[in-house]
């Protein structure tokens, strides 16, 4: 499975991100660009710590099952047929510079290159999460809203 902990994988997100233009439609689901960008801002900073705090609440996405199906299962996520098993965040809102808002998700991407720095979080959806399974977790996440726009 890709993880974002991978430099060439990091690498490849970034340049997707990048790719993104504000006149993107979805090809899927309800986000516009603008707001999908602000969505991937705020589950990072989340599993940063630069959010919250959050708790997770015990569920079937807490569990040892939930987490290996969401995060590791070989499964593509559905596309546009169903809420997200967690939180939607939605605290981020897009300023009136698209390509600020790309910046900064960059650079939150960015801080994977040092991830041995970065003290993660309780995830409010799986709880613990490795900084492994927080790298898995974030490309899927990631690839998923990318693919939602053609990226």
């Amino acid at each position: 499975m890709p993880n974002l902990l991978d430099k060439t994988t990091l690498a490849s997100a970034i340049e997707r991100v990048s790719s993104l233009d504000s006149d993107d439609t979805a090809k899927f689901g309800k986000f516009s660009v603008e707001r999908m960008v602000c969505h991937i801002i705020d589950s990072l900073e989340i599993s940063y710590g630069l959010k919250g705090p959050q708790k997770a609440k015990k569920s079937f996405y807490s569990s040892a099952l939930g987490k290996w199906f969401i995060i590791s299962a070989p499964i593509p996520w559905p596309k546009g047929k169903i809420e997200a098993p967690l939180p939607i965040f939605l605290e981020t809102a897009p300023s009136d510079s698209f390509e600020k808002d790309t910046a900064t998700l960059v650079g939150l991407l960015r801080k994977m290159e040092s991830a041995e720095q970065i003290e993660w979080t309780e995830s409010p959806a799986f709880g613990e999460l490795t900084p492994k399974q927080w790298g898995t977790l974030h490309y899927r996440h990631a690839d998923h809203h990318l693919a939602q726009f053609g990226r």
